[in-house]
């Protein structure tokens, strides 16, 4: 009788225990930079058709995103963006240090249209750069004269104008450094942390459960 009932309390503590805790990833907003959008960076399709923005991590940030708003004076401005595993703020980067690449292509907007200049990828802690280089027409990264930094994981390292001969490499010959505007973007990702939440116990569960105490009073 007695090894029944400590068996039967053992298998309910078990059964309970699923349903309790399991470990999630923690998202976290590593940077975020936003202020009063009062100033921009012109990004044309002629002289400086390039903006590169700089930032380092602190610590590893996984399934990571880059967002940030632009502004398009024409039609349809379009063009390309690198990440690189470089600092764009003191000299042009090597193609070799291209972690990914992608295209963009927005219509006319005086209020902004939201870019991801990249998203899904693994950082380890370190600087990088998310250079963007127009290809037809003429746009604007928004940026502020006051920004309003915060986040954990990561700090804003300036921006620079520059110019490419090709859209089809991320060198440029020639660039200007701007500690003003900052530019306005959002890092997010997972921290590689876990977090615990709640599981709850399958309807098999349930039944064990019932038929467990079934077992219990009939032994009585």
């Amino acid at each position: 009788m007695s090894f029944v009932k400590n068996y039967g309390f053992a298998l309910a503590a078990a059964l309970i225990a699923l349903s309790g805790q399991a470990a999630t990833a923690a998202t976290i907003t590593a940077l975020d930079i936003a202020g009063p959008s009062d100033q921009t960076m012109v990004l044309s399709s002629g002289s400086y058709n390039g903006v590169a923005t700089t930032f380092t991590l602190t610590d590893s940030l996984f399934d990571a995103s880059f967002n940030f708003d632009v502004l398009c004076a024409a039609t349809e401005c379009s063009g390309r963006i690198y990440l690189m595993d470089a600092d764009a703020t003191t000299g042009s980067p090597s193609i070799f240090d291209t972690l990914g690449t992608s295209s963009y292509s927005v219509g006319f907007s005086t209020s902004g249209t939201s870019i991801t200049g990249f998203s899904g990828i693994d950082l380890l802690a370190g600087t990088y750069s998310v250079m963007m280089t127009e290809i037809a027409g003429t746009a604007f990264r928004i940026g502020s004269s006051a920004p309003v930094v915060s986040g954990a994981g990561a700090e804003e390292g300036g921006s620079i104008q520059y110019e490419a001969p090709t859209v089809f490499v991320p060198e440029f010959t020639s660039y200007s450094y701007f500690s003003t505007p900052v530019l306005q973007y959002q890092l997010t990702g997972d921290d590689g942390r876990t977090d615990p939440s709640p599981v709850p116990l399958p309807a098999s569960g349930f039944l064990l459960l019932g038929a467990l105490g079934a077992l219990l009073l009939g032994r009585r």
